[in-house]
This record gives C-alpha cells, sequence and structure tokens, in this order.
C-alpha cells in the first residue's frame, strides 16, 4: 500500500486540485461573483505555494499541456483539464459575443481563464516534484554500448603510483602500460562483457592514429572477449573460447565540429534500429565536451542508459542516470529562461 501511495500520490494530488478548481464554478447557482472570487484567490494561493516557490515558468507547459505532448497519467489530467477550461472559455465567450446574459457570462469567461493559470501553476510545481522523485533503477549490463575514444594519455607519476595499487586496478592485470583515461573504458567493458554484443565508438583520426582501436582490443583480449573490428584498417580478429564475437564499430569523426559528430551519430542510430532501448547504454564522460553533449541527447529516449564518471578527490566510480525526452522537457519547458 505504501509502495502504491508512493507511485501515484502525485496524480491523486493533482486531481484533488483539478477537483477544486472545477468546484469553483458551483456558486454560479447562487451568485456569479462568488465563482470570480475563489477563482481569484485559488489562483493567488496556486501562484504563492506552486508558482512562486519553485521559480519556474509556466508558459511552456500549459501550451504542451493544450496540445497533449506531456506523457504519463499527469500529462494526461493536464491535458484534459486545459482541453476542458479551454472549451468552456470559448463556449462562454461566444454566448457573449451572442449577447447572452452578459453578466453571467463575462464572470465565467474571467472565472475560467484564471483557473486556466492555476492549471498551470500546480503542474509547473508537481512536474518538478515527479523529476525529483523519480527514483533510479540502477546500472545495468547491456547488449549494445556506445562511447567515444580519447587520445591516449600517460602520467609517468600515476603510473607509478598506479603500479603499486596493482591488486585494487583490475585494468593492470591486463594492461601493464594503459592510458590513464582508458581505465574508464576498462571498467566500463568489464561491467558490460558477459551480455555485450555490440560496440559502438566515435573516434578522431588522432585517435586511431595513437592506437586508440588497439588498446580496446587489448583490454577485451585481456577479458577473454572475442571481438572483431568492423573497419577495413583492423582486419584481425580474436575469437574467445566459447565462439562469441562483439562487433567493434569505429565512426571516424573531428572531435570538435558538430555536423562531423552528429553525421556519425546519424550512423550510429541507423545500426542500432534493430535493438530496443532498453539495450542500449551511452558512456558520455570521454572525449569533448561537443561530444559528450551529443551522445547525452541519442541517450534521451526512454529506457536508453547513460553512464558517466563521478568527479572529485575520491575514487571515481561510474554511474547510470535515466532520463527519457519527456523528462527532458518537462525540465526544460519548467525552467525560468527569458
Amino acid at each position: 500500500m505504501d509502495k502504491w501511495f508512493k507511485k501515484y500520490k502525485y496524480s491523486a494530488s493533482l486531481i484533488g486540485f483539478i477537483i477544486i478548481v472545477f468546484l469553483s464554478y458551483v456558486p454560479f447557482s447562487l451568485l456569479a461573483v462568488s465563482s470570480l472570487a475563489i477563482s481569484s484567490i485559488l489562483l493567488l494561493l496556486y501562484y504563492h505555494y506552486f508558482y512562486k516557490r519553485t521559480a519556474k515558468e509556466f508558459s511552456g507547459v500549459l501550451r504542451y499541456l493544450l496540445i497533449g505532448e506531456v506523457g504519463g497519467l499527469i500529462g494526461l489530467i493536464g491535458f484534459l483539464s486545459e482541453f476542458v477550461l479551454s472549451s468552456l472559455l470559448a463556449e462562454y465567450i461566444k454566448n457573449m459575443i451572442a449577447g447572452q446574459d452578459l453578466i453571467k457570462n463575462a464572470g465565467l469567461t474571467i472565472t475560467t481563464f484564471f483557473n486556466m493559470f492555476s492549471v498551470g501553476f500546480v503542474f509547473v510545481y508537481f512536474f518538478d516534484k515527479q523529476l525529483q522523485a523519480k527514483p533510479s533503477k540502477g546500472r545495468e549490463p547491456r547488449p549494445v554500448l556506445i562511447f567515444a575514444l580519447s587520445v591516449p594519455i600517460f602520467n609517468k607519476d600515476k603510473d607509478k603510483k598506479d603500479k603499486d595499487d596493482k591488486d585494487k586496478d583490475k585494468c593492470k592485470e591486463i594492461i601493464s602500460e594503459l592510458p590513464n583515461n582508458y581505465k574508464p573504458i576498462c571498467e566500463l567493458l568489464d561491467f558490460h562483457k558477459d551480455v555485450l554484443k555490440e560496440v559502438h565508438v566515435l573516434c578522431s583520426p588522432q585517435v586511431k592514429k595513437d592506437g586508440g582501436l588497439d588498446y580496446l582490443g587489448r583490454i577485451l583480449e585481456g577479458f577473454g572477449v572475442g571481438y572483431e573490428i568492423k573497419d577495413n584498417a583492423y582486419p584481425y580478429i580474436y575469437s574467445s573460447n566459447d565462439g562469441k564475437n562483439i562487433n567493434i564499430y569505429p565512426y571516424e569523426c573531428d572531435f570538435n565540429d558538430e555536423e562531423s559528430i552528429k553525421a556519425q551519430i546519424n550512423k550510429i542510430n541507423v545500426e542500432i534500429k534493430k535493438y530496443e532501448d532498453k539495450d542500449i547504454s551511452i558512456y558520455i564522460s570521454s572525449g569533448t565536451s561537443l561530444v559528450t553533449a551529443i551522445l547525452t541527447l541519442l541517450g534521451l529516449e526512454r529506457d536508453r542508459q547513460i553512464e558517466y564518471i563521478t568527479q572529485g578527490k575520491s575514487q571515481t566510480e561510474i554511474k547510470a542516470i535515466e532520463i527519457s525526452k519527456d523528462d527532458a522537457l518537462l525540465f526544460l519547458k519548467t525552467l525560468a529562461l527569458k
């Protein structure tokens, strides 16, 4: 029961607020001014307790609610509420134009207009809360892995320390001179290797020249994992004992050129169409900032996993985040961007 409540508490709360909004029309059977007063009070309360406390803009949310582009149960509630209110608004304006009970229809028009704003304020707040409370399923191995390769970097002092910590660093047991920036890639492949089928790698000409794909192959060999690099320059195939090979697809591009990266991302997107989104993981903490940004966009399909490496003085680790296009839409459209 407690689990059910946590899952649906925001939807239940929203339904309650929407009911209050529509109850503001009830006093019209007695006095038109009463409904307008109730609607005004609701608008002020919603503004103070929802919009003002979040410092978010609601015009984008209101627009997306009206056109039904916000997904989920909460989005459906919002769409139906705004749809009914906008229909009522049109009806009351039509009655005013026709000269039918001008005072009553004018009051209803203003009341409905206020109520549409009230609903917008409430949804801004609850969209924000929904995103904050969204639970993470945790990091999972996936059959398809996408990432970029950086130019191999060596640090002599760091390498010396790593030799002292050899027992703590699994990748040092595989490659004695592993570039420092390839160790997260080693951990990444180690995590996914049991279910991994395809690896799609963005790489610059410099990375290929400096042996980035060679390091990638040597890491997999160290794990005893078979692979085949789908590139004419790398005809070598390493087969594992079980005969199952991972297909590695390199995509050469300029890491500082947006169009070059997008062109290769489009090719990757075509290749992975045969898989479901839940089979795909995207590691974004390698390559340039531009590569990271574009890879993040690729990961916004629902159920795709985005992985990143933590930063700080303590030991780093790779973690996963879950964010879909719907989440990103709600986040972006509720930001107070002027």
